[in-house]
């Protein structure tokens, strides 16, 4: 990794790709000196590719003095420009935008109303569920996935509907989400998912569907976690034998 002092420069004065390659790293850096100049080049940069690198970079410094300037680029005419402001402003937490972002679930660009949605379920406002819950329906793979993790960061029991179909879905990484968003909402109404993962083909999917009923506090899932003490993956048997043991210690 090249030196902070090498990494500013380039940012400030090398081409684009090392512009685009130095923000991020000067983001983990995250002093104030990185910072000044991540924002600096991010305001004055005539080149969209390497504004778009620094909002993501200030993004995840998360320093509150580039809300304003970020905050800008939420009506810009380059819909790149738009989806990393949004993507920047959910990872700022500042809640004040809120209405910003809900007005680019409107967006003609997919990927910006995406990229809203989810910053939106960071800050924990429900106008991104109707959005994220199309997505989790009607988008790619890596899209469905991502929505289903927001809905259950979200935590709304509607949208359980839409997070029970991806259990049925022929990718196991997709499953697994599901799974996950399911044990984050974590009410009475997500058991007969949970109950369906654990008799899934994946061990993983198992594993944290065995992990999630013991969460639940519902003693109606011990038949289901027993069957997996037989299971022929030992954390599934693992996972299935802590949460029996959770659910019958709470039982006394």
């Amino acid at each position: 990794m090249l030196d902070k002092n090498q990494l500013i420069k380039n940012l400030k004065e090398g081409d684009i790709n090392q512009a685009i390659n130095a923000a991020p790293q000067l983001a983990n850096i995250a002093d104030d000196e990185s910072f000044s100049a991540v924002l600096s080049v991010y305001i004055n940069s005539s080149h969209s590719e390497v504004r778009g690198a620094c909002a993501e970079a200030l993004g995840k410094i998360g320093r509150v003095e580039a809300y304003e300037h970020l905050l800008k680029d939420i009506r810009n005419p380059d819909e790149h420009m738009r989806d990393s402001a949004a993507f920047a402003l959910g990872k700022l937490g500042v809640i004040d935008c809120v209405d910003d972002l809900a007005d680019l679930l409107d967006d003609d660009n997919m990927r910006t109303r995406s990229t809203a949605a989810h910053a939106l379920a960071k800050l924990g406002d429900n106008r991104a569920v109707q959005p994220l819950e199309y997505i989790a329906e009607h988008g790619n793979v890596l899209a469905k996935m991502s929505a289903i993790r927001a809905l259950g960061d979200l935590g709304e029991e509607s949208s359980i509907r839409i997070i029970l179909a991806c259990l049925e879905h022929a990718d196991s990484d997709l499953r697994l989400a599901g799974i996950k968003a399911l044990d984050s909402i974590g009410t009475p109404l997500c058991i007969n998912g949970l109950i369906l993962g654990c008799e899934d083909s994946n061990s993983m999917v198992r594993r944290e569907a065995a992990k999630s009923l013991g969460r639940l506090n519902n003693t109606d899932v011990l038949e289901h976690l027993m069957k997996l003490k037989s299971d022929v993956d030992p954390s599934v048997r693992q996972a299935a034998n802590n949460s029996i043991y959770r659910l019958k210690r709470n039982m006394d």
